[in-house]
């Protein structure tokens, strides 16, 4: 019941703040089509899922589009005061479902004047309509909104974070057995996957020795190599599970690795520890990106610092914010970002670590370490 509890009062807190949005321009409803916007508003999502879409009305009611096929399912898992059903019964009959689902939008008697986010393509056939409901398109305003991770999400994000664990602890195992890092790909994913109990999205960088310093995908790709002798591996595994996405890196080390390979992944943790305390309301992407650059580039001279220093996550694995140089946007109690240092020396060797942390007043909190009510 508890949990229960807290996704009910997550969506409702979703819904009140996009109520407002309604209210102030005067909206019959908010229109976001995808799955994802099913997911953040209605707490509904399916593995390979079909086209759905949400009708946000203002009172804060959701009323949930699916496939007549999903009526069923989104009954049971979803929290949308009506599911309608769009589009004719089968799988596969069709290949253009977003035809029927706008042909459906367009004859919903209370629509009149809505808000429009969410999948291309759309626009243009709403556009085309020579009468039905007048359409604004409010798709930034969602994106900021869903920013900031109501304790339902946290608790899901977190939920994905530790299948990322076990996936982590999968590799280490592996590689102790002297598997390959497509054998250590597959460990994890299939550790994370069944231990979730049902099919995950799955992405990883798995590389070993000196092909660390290729940093990641699609560079460098898992393949055969086998660690050998001190041979240490950077396995950087994100997944989403029931509609939400965990994050991770870890150096798996050995008591044989190279020296400067263990001092370095240390002094990554300490750099991401520093740059997690930076994590509070107000502070910038672009700046806790240029201190992070500024801390690894003197702590590693000659080395490179090719990616991010971080991202956003939650209905996907890579959101705003960004911790890149050109994003200037501004941290929120309640987000959730990634923290991935990382060092590279071409042809020679690669480090990084990554975690997870909430913002709040006081700095970021390791993901597992937050207090959900």
């Amino acid at each position: 019941m508890a949990q229960t509890d807290n996704r009910e009062e997550g969506l409702q807190s979703r819904w009140s703040r996009l109520a407002s949005l309604i209210q102030l321009h005067h909206l019959d409803c908010l229109l976001a089509v995808g799955q994802r916007y099913a997911t953040w508003l209605a707490g509904y999502h399916r593995y390979f899922g079909g086209l759905s879409a949400c009708l946000l009305h203002p009172d804060g009611s959701v009323s949930l589009l699916v496939s007549p096929e999903e009526v069923q399912l989104a009954e049971t898992r979803s929290s949308a005061k009506q599911v309608l059903a769009f589009g004719e019964p089968g799988f596969g009959l069709q290949l253009d479902s977003m035809s029927p689902l706008v042909e459906s939008i367009r004859l919903l008697p209370e629509v009149r004047v809505a808000a429009r986010v969410g999948t291309a393509g759309i626009d243009q056939r709403i556009l085309a309509w020579d009468e039905g409901p007048e359409f604004l398109c409010f798709e930034h305003e969602l994106d900021v909104a869903s920013r900031v991770k109501d304790d339902d999400e946290v608790a899901k994000i977190r939920h994905a974070y530790d299948l990322c664990w076990r996936g982590q602890s999968a590799v280490s195992e592996a590689a102790e057995r002297g598997a390959s890092e497509i054998e250590m790909f597959t460990a994890a994913q299939a550790t994370a996957q069944v231990g979730h109990g049902t099919p995950i999205d799955f992405v990883a960088d798995l590389l070993v020795g000196e092909r660390t310093a290729d940093v990641c995908c699609p560079v460098a790709v898992a393949g055969s190599r086998r660690p050998a002798g001190g041979d240490w591996v950077v396995a950087d595994i994100a997944l989403g599970a029931d509609g939400y996405w965990g994050d991770t890196c870890r150096t798996h080390l050995t008591p044989s690795t190279p020296r400067h390979v263990i001092d370095a992944t240390a002094e990554l943790e300490r750099i991401r520890d520093v740059l997690a305390d930076r994590l509070r309301p107000g502070a910038v992407a672009a700046e806790l990106h240029e201190e992070m650059r500024q801390a690894l580039l003197g702590s590693f001279p000659g080395a490179t610092f090719p990616h991010h220093g971080g991202h956003g996550i939650g209905l996907t694995g890579f959101e705003y914010p960004h911790v890149i140089p050109g994003d200037e946007s501004i941290l929120e109690r309640g987000m959730i970002l990634a923290l991935e240092p990382g060092v590279y020396f071409r042809g020679q060797w690669g480090a990084r670590v990554e975690q997870l942390f909430q913002v709040t007043d006081g700095g970021g909190i390791e993901l597992n370490q937050v207090t959900l009510s």
